[in-house]
């Protein structure tokens, strides 16, 4: 954090234990400052917990995928990656993590684009996940606006 002092030291959430069962992602976290992260990565044998996050691919229309260039500003300057970012007190929702709102948040965040208005929507999301033999989710974006989002989007921020 010294060396960047404009970086996000804000409450995140660091798993400790994680499984995988029936197709649901089952841990034990904690909430620690983004700072106690960026101390654990720089361990020669960061053990004992794991960074989870959801992490859009986000395709245009004409097949482009769609990254950022990280600002000066963060942890991994001049880096290009597809937007996410760590989970939060705002993922927590009724004491389970929720990736796929932290999925939505982060790409809005970051490029501005609003997944709940891409084509197919939530409903499309939560149906490749549960189709058998699929485990990457997709959606088709339409520009900012277009359309109607779906009732079954929470808003961002929310």
């Amino acid at each position: 954090m010294a060396a960047n002092p404009h970086l996000f030291n804000g409450q995140m959430v660091l798993q400790n234990r994680l499984s995988f069962r029936d197709g649901v992602i089952i841990g034990e976290a904690h909430v620690i400052p983004y700072s106690t992260l960026l101390w654990w990565r720089r361990q020669p044998d960061p053990a004992g917990a794991f960074h989870l996050f959801g992490f859009a691919v986000p395709v245009s229309s004409d097949g482009a995928i769609i990254a950022v260039r990280m600002s000066e500003r963060t942890a991994n300057p001049g880096q290009v990656y597809c937007a996410a970012g760590s989970l939060d007190l705002l993922d927590i929702v009724d004491g389970k993590l929720d990736l796929e709102a932290n999925m939505y948040r982060e790409v809005r965040e970051e490029t501005g684009l609003d997944l709940c208005r891409s084509e197919g929507g939530p409903a499309a999301l939560r149906q490749l996940r549960r189709a058998p033999g699929r485990r990457l989710p997709l959606l088709s974006l339409r520009p900012y606006g277009a359309g109607d989002a779906g009732a079954d989007c929470r808003p961002y921020g929310a």
